[in-house]
């Protein structure tokens, strides 16, 4: 199969980034690949396979500096104006972006063609009568709500957009039940729940019994809670001065350190930065804390699992789909950051709770691991 992968950004430390490339480097042995990216950049964070095909895709971009279209796009999504939809289809998919995408697509002569996002699966299902023998495919990494609920990102105010256009997809792919039965009442496209394989598999897991709390993830204060994150552990450190948090990822890093002063966390809360190897860091905590306001899937808590990490998070979409509460982690009512205190103090206390749950967690990973989530990939696709 020639199969075309279209991504907005490749080059980042992310975990979309991470889940499309280790994807790219397992199926490109059977199969010949090619990223097209809008992202101009000659490294990556992530390895890939030298046999995979990296394109910039310049011409397919949005351009900015048609003023007037950009500020409406800016203020739609902003939820500052009301758009018709006619209007929504001309500034967000403009002609010159779908004949740009329909003159690449043909260029290649794919059999199938997969768009990371919303906003290039919607630019598949607009080009799909055009070329009705290519298999078109979406690939949704954020969970229904945040595409349409969150102002100012993503797909806010496109819904309309989303109803009329996906249908005509071949399929659809989701990380979560909950997006799966979201999205088939809207559309009619054929929908496949596929969770994210892990990153890594490892023989070394933590012994739980490093005073070290842990934070992983891209630092975006918003959409990971890092604020929550915070507040809460100046509740917890107050309290277990011989334990500490450790933050890995990049981002809003000045902002953060920022905060952390603030609140006068700058000897109990350390910031590593953005590092490759993160199974070091899990393997030598105790537990994994997730305050994301919405998270798509959370790659992080199925590698803290792997690593024997019991995880503490809200009770969001993705990891309310991968944390049995109680069991192998603690799922917290969103955004109840007095429950969470208590819940993660009982697993600083309880060494055995610790120990219950970090064998628990070892086996929910095995779920996830890769040849089982890509054998699905391959049911689904006829590949």
């Amino acid at each position: 199969m020639n199969i075309l992968i279209l991504c907005p950004s490749i080059s980042g430390s992310g975990g979309l980034q991470r889940v499309v490339i280790n994807w790219a480097n397992y199926f490109i042995s059977n199969h010949k690949i090619t990223i097209g990216t809008l992202e101009h950049k000659t490294k990556n964070y992530y390895k890939i396979d030298e046999k995979i095909n990296v394109e910039y895709l310049g011409k397919c971009r949005y351009k900015p500096y048609q003023i007037f279209s950009g500020l409406l796009r800016k203020l739609s999504l902003n939820g500052k104006i009301k758009i018709s939809y006619a209007k929504k289809e001309k500034i967000f998919y403009p002609t010159y972006r779908l004949n740009a995408y329909y003159n690449y697509i043909c260029s290649g002569k794919y059999n199938i063609v997969i768009a990371i996002g919303m906003d290039m699966s919607i630019i598949l299902s607009m080009l799909k009568s055009k070329l009705p023998d290519t298999i078109m495919v979406g690939w949704e990494h954020n969970t229904f709500d945040a595409y349409f609920e969150e102002k100012g990102r993503y797909s806010y105010g496109l819904k309309e957009i989303v109803q009329n256009s996906l249908s005509t997809l071949d399929k659809l792919i989701v990380l979560t039940k909950y997006d799966e039965k979201q999205y088939k009442e809207i559309i009619k496209a054929p929908v496949f729940t596929i969770s994210n394989p892990l990153s890594f598999l490892t023989d070394k897991v933590s012994d739980i019994t490093n005073h070290k709390l842990l934070f992983v993830g891209r630092l975006d204060i918003k959409s990971k809670g890092i604020d929550i994150l915070l507040r809460i552990v100046s509740i917890v450190l107050s309290e277990f001065n011989n334990w500490e948090l450790i933050i890995v990822g990049d981002g809003e890093r000045k902002k953060i350190k920022t905060m952390i002063a603030k609140m006068g966390l700058d000897k109990q809360v350390k910031m590593v930065g953005e590092i490759k190897n993160t199974s070091k860091y899990y393997i030598s905590s105790s537990i994994l804390l997730s305050t994301s306001r919405w998270e798509g899937f959370g790659l992080v808590i199925t590698e803290a699992m792997e690593c024997g990490l019991p995880v503490v998070a809200f009770d969001n979409l993705g990891p309310s789909e991968i944390i049995t509460n109680g069991k192998d982690g603690f799922l917290i009512p969103r955004y109840n950051e007095q429950e969470f205190a208590e819940k993660l103090i009982l697993l600083m206390e309880n060494i055995n709770l610790r120990e219950t749950m970090s064998k628990a967690a070892i086996k929910k990973a095995q779920l996830y691991y890769p040849d089982k989530i890509y054998k699905r990939w391959s049911e689904i696709l006829q590949i």
